[in-house]
């Protein structure tokens, strides 16, 4: 996994995903949920409803530090995130 060539560590935190199937296609084990205070960047990749009805409250809390990287892949919440370093595609 390219992450780990970086020596970077991944959560993968996704309530709908099949634990297997992500183990199985990227090698990586599924998280029941995120930890507060835990990281350095959060990717969103998902539009579940789960993940759009947090706020950036809730996303600050999970980051180890108050700059911490929020990308969304989606652009769910352009315009939105105003404290952390927000990058969207």
């Amino acid at each position: 996994m390219l992450f780990r060539s970086y020596n970077i560590n991944v959560d993968v935190v996704d309530p709908h995903a099949s634990a297997k199937e992500v183990d199985h296609e990227y090698g990586l084990q599924l998280k029941a949920s995120a930890e507060a205070g835990a990281y350095d960047a959060i990717i969103l990749a998902v539009a579940h409803e789960t993940y759009r009805s947090m706020t950036e409250a809730d996303f600050k809390k999970l980051m180890r530090h108050k700059n911490g990287i929020f990308a969304d892949l989606k652009g769910l919440f352009r315009g939105q995130i105003n404290q952390l370093e927000y990058w969207s595609l």
